[in-house]
């Protein structure tokens, strides 16, 4: 808890990064919608892989510098060095992320294997709802490969696929920081 407290700043500041990523890619999927007459095409595709790569460009600069101002504490004694540190605070920036995918696949479960179909199919669709916007630079993507998500086997895909989206940031983060904490600073000079 300590740990959180102390580096709260930076994992609101990495969810907040999502947040505005999210608004991003909304835009963009909506204008690339409207611009197919509300289909999703190669140019919603197109768009949706630009705001990711572009998400994940501005998570590496940010874990990067976040890594080489530690090493320079490190250095001077002020902290110990933590190589795992950019993982953890990936980790705790996605935990509302993790915590409604939790709530997608309880509703599943719920309308799926225990029959409970409008409490279960309620919770996922609020959830999936969460999930759509936070993930939102992953639009265009996921709706080009699952159009309508309305069968049992196309939902549990979905969620799988929400399960997927966030191994790529964490990636990037750790990898990201730890290049900090070496002091090379790819792409962002």
């Amino acid at each position: 808890m300590n740990y959180i407290k102390k580096h709260s700043y930076d994992i609101v500041r990495l969810f907040l990064n999502q947040i505005a990523m999210a608004f991003f890619g909304l835009v963009l999927f909506f204008a690339t919608g409207m611009a197919n007459d509300g289909e999703v095409g190669v140019f919603s595709l197109v768009a949706s892989i630009f705001s990711i790569l572009f998400y994940l460009f501005i998570l590496y600069a940010t874990l990067n510098e976040m890594g080489m101002k530690d090493q320079i504490r490190v250095e001077s004694g002020a902290i110990r060095k933590d190589a795992h540190h950019g993982l953890k605070l990936i980790l705790l920036s996605q935990i509302p992320n993790f915590l409604f995918l939790l709530l997608m696949g309880i509703g599943w479960v719920l309308a799926y294997l225990f029959g409970l179909h409008t409490v279960g199919l309620n919770l996922y669709t609020v959830a999936q709802l969460v999930l759509h916007f936070l993930h939102a630079m992953y639009n265009g993507l996921i709706q080009f490969f699952i159009p309508a998500a309305s069968t049992q086997s196309e939902t549990l895909v979905l969620l799988l696929v929400y399960l997927l989206t966030p191994i790529p940031q964490i990636l990037v983060a750790w990898g990201s920081y730890a290049l900090g904490m070496k002091r090379q600073a790819r792409f962002s000079e």
